[in-house]
């Protein structure tokens, strides 16, 4: 056997077996390590589904009407707990939290979904659950649990359950349990009251079946494709040692001693080489370094190009953008009942942040302030569509509440990339303070009442936008009087991340807002831009920041006006619209809240109709209607003139309203509302004329 043979079957051994030795390593490591992380992240990607579909049902739930009915269950003996039980199945809120949880357990694809009291009915936390909502699961073969049913709960789950309890945040671990209902991650979030108390919790469970089949498959797949890979490549290397190493390890040597004492000649030396081997293909990579520096050079010019030009249009995009947003400030000159201000700053080029205020007509104004998911080019298109929507709606006459709905459902339309949008929306009638608004998941506004300070106003949250269809929102009133601010912002205010990934925070915030109080809204969003600045030194900006501000000043002494106003026209159904519009414009003027502008509305129809048919049975005449508006008094009064036949409304006897309509008597009771409506009434005949006077006392938005 010559030499060269004998090297060729020491390394083709060496190699073979240390090869197989290190895939057989390889192997069992990544199985071990793949099977283990695998199991991890999908274990926790399971539990974060299921708080993600827990928090989803909070949103939506009525802690108030949970904790009564807990409260109910808990006063009932064992005789009286099944009619307790009963009496709350058939209230409308249990129908439409069982459907809601019906709906959600279905479509997002949990096992379980139930809120329950956890309590002994004085807040200390016990191991049983006494339930009061359950989702049913057709596929399973339990029924669902009836309001009042107990269950011991896991004892692995008690301790986290009893950290919940306390202290109203989701505890650190991740919920695993082994049963005979399989293998299940769990979920468990606490239902606060309006008053921000724990009264139960929501617990969501998921099954993991499909980890338990994926962990399987995983590893079986791993080792067949380990043990292929291994033998393909051992049986390619053995078959190159055969070939291409031990005689060409003597042609490497020559090839290195001429490439050391022949530097010059570099090139052509590795032209020359063609041994197969590793040597060969160093060769052969360095030259192809030499024509890479080339290319990238060449390349690099281009992408510099490329880039530029990607940048050039990301700014018109910007430009765009901004131009989208209100940026004339003042935005109305000419109206001095208020002050507004308002500023965007995107995280990037283009952001999924945006503001609009627009008036509706000459008393009303809309403010709006959203955040879109996402960042960049596609949460930019989104606030385009979102922005117009608002608008539209809002302008179309719709409430707060309903403008949030009808976007919502038109947003769900073809939102194939999954994108939300949270949003605040106020209307502001102007002349006399009050403001619709609701809240689609946004952040909570702030405000300020005259020389006070700024506090959060902690409205009522509803689902955000786009997030799912015909999702009923929540409405509220907020009264400005003269003086009051209102700040509005998005989460990248409170979330500016400063050094040591610390965020600037609500407490910060308020601190700004105070620190500028006195000043202007637009000082007052210098103030706190400036101290987010100085909070995040030079780190990245991850968020977009708008923030907006309004100061309201209040309607010009409109309390405080005398009206008058009289108008005759014929005793006909068709001068109601003309009475009751110069009524309106005249109510508007003095600061009338629109509430009592409505019974006034009614009323008008009813007394004008009602003289309109019976004052000139066989003839046609006319009538008159006299406002007079006492603005210190706050003090509406209407009279109604009219020289038909003598008959005193007033002296009909109420009609009898406790009967079915079939059996109520015909007339009667038009005037009865408006008597139940009016603070005074009063009917006389004199000089030949019906003279009926009413009477309505009211009070501005800011004295209710």
């Amino acid at each position: 056997m010559s030499e060269t043979r004998r090297y060729k079957k020491r390394l083709s051994l060496k190699f073979t077996v240390g090869f197989l030795i290190l895939g057989f390593f390889v192997i069992a490591s990544g199985c071990v390590v793949g099977y283990v992380k695998y199991t991890d992240v999908i274990e926790k990607m399971y539990n974060d589904e299921a708080y993600h579909i827990a928090y989803t049902v909070r949103e939506s739930l009525d802690g108030d009407w949970i904790e009564g009915a807990a409260a109910d269950i808990r006063a009932a003996d064992d005789d009286e707990l099944s009619q307790v039980s009963r009496q709350i199945q058939e209230d409308g809120e249990y129908q439409r939290i069982r459907s809601l949880l019906d709906m959600v357990r279905e479509q997002m694809g949990a096992n379980y979904i139930y809120i329950a009291d956890q309590t002994d009915g004085r807040g200390k936390v016990i191991s049983t659950l006494t339930y009061l909502v359950d989702a049913d699961n057709p596929d399973d073969d339990m029924e669902p649990f009836q309001p009042g049913d107990k269950s011991p709960m896991n004892e692995s789950f008690l301790e986290d359950s009893r950290y919940i309890y306390e202290t109203g945040s989701r505890s650190d671990n991740y919920f695993y349990s082994h049963s005979d209902f399989g293998y299940n991650t769990s979920a468990i979030v606490p239902v606060e009251n309006s008053a921000g108390e724990i009264v139960a919790i929501i617990g969501v469970e998921l099954a993991m079946k499909t980890l338990e089949a994926a962990r399987t498959e995983y590893v079986i797949y791993v080792i067949l494709l380990g043990a292929l890979l291994t033998a393909i490549v051992i049986t390619a290397f053995l078959v190159y040692l055969r070939r291409a190493v031990i005689r060409p390890i003597q042609l490497v040597t020559e090839e290195a001693d001429a490439f050391v004492h022949n530097e010059t000649e570099v090139s052509e030396r590795l032209l020359q080489i063609s041994t197969g081997d590793e040597i060969e293909q160093m060769a052969g990579s360095v030259r192809q370094m030499e024509i890479d520096i080339n290319r990238y050079i060449s390349e690099l010019t281009a992408v510099t190009a490329e880039r530029e030009r990607i940048g050039a249009e990301l700014n018109i995009a910007a430009k765009i953008q901004t131009d989208m947003l209100p940026s004339i400030f003042p935005p109305f000159p000419e109206r001095e009942e208020f002050d507004l201000y308002a500023s965007m700053t995107p995280a990037k080029e283009v952001g999924g942040d945006f503001y609009d205020f627009f008036m509706i007509d000459e008393d009303r104004l809309a403010m709006v302030i959203a955040d879109v998911s996402g960042k960049g080019v596609p949460a930019a298109l989104f606030m385009v569509i979102s922005k117009t929507l608002l608008k539209n709606y809002a302008q179309s006459g719709l409430s707060a509440r309903e403008v949030l709905e009808t976007v919502n459902d038109k947003l769900c339309e073809n939102n194939h990339a999954d994108m939300f949008v949270t949003a605040w929306i106020g209307i502001l009638r102007i002349s006399t303070g009050e403001m619709d608004c609701a809240n689609a998941g946004h952040e909570y506004p702030v405000i300020r009442r005259g020389n006070g300070e700024y506090g959060l106003l902690k409205d009522k949250h509803g689902f955000v936008l786009a997030g799912m269809e015909n999702i009923r929102q929540h409405g509220y009133e907020i009264c400005l009087e003269p003086g009051d601010s209102l700040f509005l912002y998005t989460d990248g205010v409170p979330e500016a991340m400063g050094p040591g990934e610390e965020l600037f925070g609500t407490a910060r915030m308020l601190e700004a807002l105070n620190m500028a109080a006195e000043e202007s809204p637009r000082e007052t969003l210098a103030v706190v831009k400036k101290e987010i600045e100085q909070f995040t030194e030079d780190c990245p900006q991850f968020d977009d920041i708008t923030m907006m501000c309004f100061h309201y000043k209040g309607a010009k002494d409109s309390a405080e006006k005398d009206i008058c106003a009289s108008i005759t026209l014929p005793a006909a159904d068709e001068s109601i619209p003309r009475v009751t519009e110069l009524a309106e414009e005249k109510m508007q003027a003095a600061g009338v809240p629109r509430k009592v502008q409505m019974q006034m509305d009614i009323a008008i129809d009813e007394l004008f109709s009602n003289i309109a048919h019976y004052a000139y049975p066989q003839e046609t005449g006319e009538a008159t209607v006299d406002i007079d508006i006492d603005g210190e008094r706050r003090v509406v009064e209407l009279t109604f003139r009219d020289r038909g036949i003598p008959y005193n409304p007033l002296a009909k006897e109420a009609p009898d309203v406790t009967g079915s309509a079939e059996e109520r008597e015909i007339g009667g009771v038009g005037i009865f509302i408006v008597k139940q409506s009016m603070d005074e009434m009063f009917y006389e005949y004199r000089d030949g004329q019906n003279i009926l006077r009413i009477r309505k006392k009211f009070e501005t938005c800011t004295e209710k």
